[in-house]
């Protein structure tokens, strides 16, 4: 059994892990994240985890409260699992959620329907890795999905390094680094998970301590990582006339402009079918409505100012992105105050445009 200062520090870990999650959501809206509700959930889930395996372990003859507490752990690590899947924008949000609540489903099939003896044996089940690593059947496929899941923000990474490496941003760096050290901080967690159940029954105090001090960072970690990692996947901003002509594109991704032979030629005869659609439902429409077009793998959002449309095809829609849009389109109105439909931007024109674009659109991409 633990004994009463370690029950006192995972007291502590648990209102921290809680804690974490209020300031995750107060960060998550104060930047306006799209992703941080479900890392909020794994926080808070996870810190009632280890409130329940303090009670587990003070009753190790309760099956019922070893199931409970496999519950909360399978769905926490589930939860952590959807959010990195969410982050890496690899398929749609609410297609990261569903996959969540699916696998969440499954799991709690495997832990409340056995009967009291197969999950004894579970309990007492030891695996070993290499004849090195001892490890429980549980902590083996938890330990996997977390792993799983620091794997799924490496994507999220190379994203922020070619950000970075585009951009003076001090923001963007920041965002690299954080995404980084919280992937290397998850790799470590599912090794301590992967080994935790084991390495608690043998009470070895110096594992118990440096367990609960290294979660105790990993909330740190990603709450501050919540702060910081407003992104939005823009793979492309096409700003057209009012007759539907492209003017020029930006790609945040591959830094400044998209040259005409690659890009804007191959959109025009799609800009020009789809330019009757978004006169009537977008210039026509209010000013204060957003509109958008979402495909399978890509949403294109349409904005309508008074000398230009701006298309921005990205992977996730937020207040914040319509907000710099507007405010965007605003600052490109007043410059191009004489501009006129079916013209051509004069190369100093299109180079304060895209210096427009990088300022604005870069840190949010």
């Amino acid at each position: 059994m633990f004994d009463q200062t370690y029950i006192i520090f995972k007291y502590a870990v648990a209102v921290a892990l809680i804690l974490g999650g209020l300031i995750a959501t107060y960060w998550g809206i104060k930047r306006q994240n799209p992703f941080y509700k479900l890392w909020v959930a794994f926080l808070i889930s996870y810190g009632v985890f280890e409130i329940i395996e303090v009670l587990e372990n003070q009753n190790p003859s309760s099956l019922i409260l070893y199931r409970i507490l496999q519950v909360v752990q399978a769905v926490a690590l589930i939860i952590l699992f959807a959010a990195s899947l969410e982050q890496s924008m690899i398929i749609t949000a609410k297609a990261s959620r569903i996959l969540a609540i699916s696998l969440s489903t499954l799991a709690l099939y495997f832990i409340i329907i056995p009967l009291d003896n197969s999950i004894q044996s579970f309990k007492d089940l030891t695996i070993s890795i290499y004849e090195v690593i001892l490890t429980d059947i549980y902590g083996f496929i938890y330990g996997s999905v977390v792993l799983v899941s620091a794997f799924l923000l490496i994507g999220d990474y190379i994203r922020y390094f070619k950000l970075a490496s585009l951009s003076k941003s001090k923001r963007l760096r920041l965002k690299r680094d954080i995404t980084l050290l919280l992937t290397l901080m998850l790799i470590g967690f599912a090794g301590l998970v992967t080994i935790r159940r084991k390495m608690l029954e043998r009470d070895i105090i110096a594992f118990n301590i440096t367990e609960l001090a290294y979660t105790f960072v990993v909330v740190l970690v990603v709450s501050f990582y919540q702060s910081q990692s407003v992104s939005h996947g823009i793979k492309a901003i096409l700003v057209v006339d009012r007759e539907g002509n492209p003017l020029l594109g930006y790609s945040p991704l591959r830094g400044r402009r998209i040259s005409f032979e690659e890009k804007i030629i191959a959109a025009s005869g799609y800009l020009a079918g789809l330019f009757h659609f978004v006169h009537e439902y977008v210039a026509t429409s209010s000013e204060e409505q957003f509109k958008e077009l979402k495909t399978s793998t890509s949403t294109m959002s349409f904005h309508s100012g008074e000398r230009i449309f701006i298309i921005i095809q990205n992977k996730i829609s937020s207040t914040i992105l319509e907000k710099t849009t507007k405010q965007v389109i605003k600052i490109l109105d007043d410059y191009l105050k004489d501009f006129k439909a079916n013209e051509m931007l004069s190369e100093n024109q299109i180079e304060h445009v895209l210096n427009i674009l990088e300022k604005n659109f870069t840190h949010i991409s």
